[in-house]
């Protein structure tokens, strides 16, 4: 995937990803073989409590090392079945 972004982007171009946050290492070489430097990352927890499940990635192609890590995006509280208020405001 990253391959064909490479191809398609344009200089400064922006890449979007969900990523499995136990391979985020991988990615991010994979990233920087193709000239694409991490912006943004995300990562996506289950409940407060437990590891990230997710990343969510923002790269630029041909773009400066300056990445920013935002605060975790937590999906549950403490009932399991209930979404996290955040997470109901993005679902409206």
């Amino acid at each position: 995937m990253v391959c064909a972004a490479d191809h398609l982007l344009v200089p400064r171009g922006a890449l979007f990803m969900v990523y499995p946050a136990s391979r985020f290492g991988e990615l991010t070489s994979v990233l920087r073989l193709h000239r694409m430097e991490p912006r943004t990352v995300r990562c996506v927890h289950p409940l407060a409590d437990r590891p990230a499940k997710l990343v969510l990635l923002h790269a630029v192609k041909a773009g400066r090392a300056d990445l920013m890590v935002l605060p975790p995006l937590v999906l549950h509280g403490d009932d399991e079945h209930a979404f996290t208020d955040e997470v109901n405001a993005m679902l409206m």
